[in-house]
């Protein structure tokens, strides 16, 4: 997947779901921001954690792109304070 954001110096989740539950397995894929910049993010299908509530699921299977039904983010780590990011476009890759 590629992503353009421009964000405000702070790490965030891309978070993607193989269901259309509220609760359940997210995959995960971290990315660090820089403040006031322009950034391409490229999250290869392969680096996404499965994890529930915070815990790397290690039984899980891996990401499956054609199953992905849902996309989000996620600010974490107890970053306090106010966040900013933007979201230009995202993009599937083969």
């Amino acid at each position: 997947m590629l992503l353009q954001v421009r964000g405000d110096g702070k790490d965030y989740q891309l978070r993607v779901r193989t269901d259309d539950r509220f609760d359940g397995i997210s995959y995960r894929y971290r990315f660090k921001t820089q403040a006031g910049t322009t950034q391409i993010i490229k999250a290869l299908f392969a680096d996404f954690e499965p994890t529930f509530r915070g815990r790397i699921i290690k039984e899980a299977l891996p990401l499956s792109a054609e199953k992905i039904q849902q996309i989000g983010f996620l600010i974490a780590d107890k970053q306090a304070g106010r966040f900013s990011i933007e979201i230009d476009w995202i993009k599937g890759l083969k």
